[in-house]
């Protein structure tokens, strides 16, 4: 009998994770840099100001600016030779750990006020409880877990239902966040139709009707090149047909487009029509986003598997790139 997961169904704390993991972290970097407290400018930013300017440096940061600063705190530790946490009298801060558990990273250790905590066990459902303001098992309405871990979760086979950030309650039967049936992404055996699988797999995303590969391969028939055995579509085509099923997005920050559901296709571009500025490359069906190792999961049509793309050279603009971002 499939278990039902309700509010009550065990103690919960009175604040959300997100509210540990980024206010609790955020005031923690807040007290050890010098900003001063929070002035509300309105319902939804919040700013801060540094008590004494510093040259060559932001003085004036939103909320996100902190919590991105604080998880890139974190971030070094974790690239660290030695894990936090690794001695009793350095143990990790609770919100660092929260953190470290949250993304699957810890490893056991010494935490903050709670002593050593191990690393999570094979019995333990969806990974580390998280402590609150008592410890608290992830996949409930205060304890939601990452769309990334949703998603190994289900690649493993273990998704059981439970809370999914952004998402409310997912069914044990859905596989893929945002699809209107139960269906997996589509898969296919040949590399050739690897864009036109990621395309079929956008659809299924965005809970619209799924596209076939008969009719995919029709629409871009023209794009066919006999010498790679390949569809090679240029980005403005690949806009065209997607201008042609859904809405555009004006804005291209991944992270936020996937918190709002929007469909994303990220082009690593490796060659360039220099006659009308075409660009070609390798395509990847981004589904989510680990802001903490800084990495994008997409879905490899091809192996079946999920894959990372790491971000860092990305934003960076070491790696050219083109995204697609559309919503329905």
């Amino acid at each position: 009998m499939k278990k039902e997961l309700k509010e009550n169904s065990f103690p919960t704390p009175r604040i959300t994770v997100e509210q540990a993991i980024e206010s609790g972290t955020v005031m923690q970097y807040i007290s050890e840099t010098g900003w001063q407290a929070g002035k509300s400018t309105d319902s939804y930013t919040w700013r801060w100001m540094r008590r004494y300017c510093v040259l060559d440096d932001w003085n004036y940061l939103t909320f996100r600016d902190l919590s991105e600063r604080a998880v890139s705190q974190f971030r070094q530790y974790y690239n660290s030779h030695t894990m936090p946490g690794s001695a009793s009298n350095v143990g990790i801060p609770v919100e660092g750990y929260n953190m470290f558990a949250t993304w699957d990273l810890w490893d056991g250790g010494y935490v903050a006020n709670l002593g050593y905590v191990g690393a999570p066990t094979s019995s333990q459902e969806y990974g580390a409880s998280l402590y609150l303001s008592s410890w608290a098992a992830q996949g409930y309405p205060d304890t939601p877990l990452p769309n990334v871990k949703f998603y190994k979760l289900q690649e493993a086979k273990k998704w059981r239902g439970g809370y999914v950030s952004n998402w409310g309650y997912v069914e044990q039967n859905r596989h893929v966040l945002g699809a209107t049936t139960s269906i997996w992404f589509y898969k296919t055996y040949s590399e050739s139709e690897r864009p036109l699988a990621n395309l079929i797999n956008f659809h299924i995303l965005l809970y619209s009707n799924e596209a076939s590969m008969t009719a995919l391969k029709k629409r871009f028939e023209e794009y066919w090149n006999k010498t790679t055995n390949s569809y090679e579509i240029d980005d403005q085509a690949l806009n065209r047909y997607l201008q042609s099923q859904y809405y555009q997005a004006t804005y291209r920050n991944i992270p936020d487009a996937l918190a709002k559901h929007y469909g994303v296709i990220i082009r690593v571009v490796t060659r360039t029509d220099s006659s009308y500025g075409r660009k070609y490359g390798k395509d990847y069906l981004v589904i989510a986003y680990n802001p903490f190792l800084r990495t994008y999961m997409y879905f490899d049509p091809i192996t079946g598997k999920l894959g990372s793309l790491d971000a860092a050279p990305i934003e960076s603009g070491q790696v050219e790139t083109v995204n697609f971002v559309y919503y329905r």
